[in-house]
């Protein structure tokens, strides 16, 4: 067989096109992929990996790459596709995966989310934000207040979400404040170690134990904004469970109309 490389259009960015990761976790998917992509019209991301599962199945991300690239010159594929550097948490991530040719970075900072923000109050809740204030998040909580507190923003299709309760602010920034800063961080790298026509990011909150309120949405687009990282996609924790091999546990119609409220705070 040729070299892939040369038969195959590199993954590119993909902007904001309806695009699905198909995530060839084993490398032997992708010619069912492009089958089943002959039905719809979705642009694919083929080549979709974290490192977590890299490391399970012993691969390595040129590995991952080639086997998607391999499998699209067999099969003749010349559309545009996407490579997702899947759930990041680490520089050494980011550059390895960059180096591989992967465009579209995922990060992943859980780590950093604070999922007792939800239950706490008065003096802990108070610490907990003086905790994200001391990692450098924001200079003070003052400078919290005075971006946040008591101001309103515009949703079409929601109409005003307000910052007017400070136990409800504070939470957000005890919870989220520590994962923005770091995903600050992390966008700085990839920006660094992506390749000439740039890299597209991604900021996933889902793998965390509570659900991400309007408010808390709101609040992590804005601190995105404010510090200069922009993405095309965002994955909040939803309501109720996804797990593998089972579609959703939890009231459908109750995700209907959280997923509609939040997708009204991304447009």
């Amino acid at each position: 067989m040729e070299n892939a490389e040369e038969t195959v259009p590199a993954p590119s960015l993909l902007g904001l096109k309806p695009s699905f990761g198909f995530g060839d976790r084993l490398g032997l998917a992708t010619p069912g992929h492009v089958q089943a992509l002959k039905r719809g019209n979705i642009t694919p991301i083929f080549a979709q990996q974290s490192v977590r599962e890299m490391t399970r199945t012993h691969r390595t991300p040129e590995e991952v790459m080639q086997a998607a690239q391999n499998a699209l010159a067999a099969e003749g594929w010349q559309g545009d596709w996407g490579a997702d550097a899947d759930h990041l948490k680490t520089k050494e991530d980011v550059f390895n995966l960059a180096a591989a040719g992967f465009t579209f970075f995922t990060i992943d900072p859980s780590d950093h989310v604070n999922d007792k923000a939800d239950s706490i109050t008065g003096v802990e809740l108070s610490q907990a934000v003086a905790n994200v204030i001391e990692d450098g998040a924001f200079e003070s909580v003052a400078e919290v207040e005075d971006l946040y507190s008591n101001k309103t923003f515009e949703v079409p299709g929601i109409g005003q979400i307000v910052f007017d309760d400070k136990e409800m602010l504070y939470r957000a920034v005890a919870k989220y404040g520590g994962a923005m800063y770091f995903a600050e961080q992390m966008a700085e790298w990839i920006a660094e170690a992506a390749p000439p026509h740039g890299a597209e990011i991604e900021i996933s909150v889902d793998e965390t134990q509570t659900p991400t309120t309007l408010r808390e949405h709101l609040f992590i687009a804005l601190e995105l904004r404010r510090r200069g990282v922009e993405i095309v996609s965002l994955a909040p924790r939803f309501i109720g469970e996804f797990e593998k091999g089972i579609d959703y546990k939890g009231g459908l119609d109750a995700f209907e109309d959280a997923l509609e409220e939040h997708v009204a705070v991304a447009r």
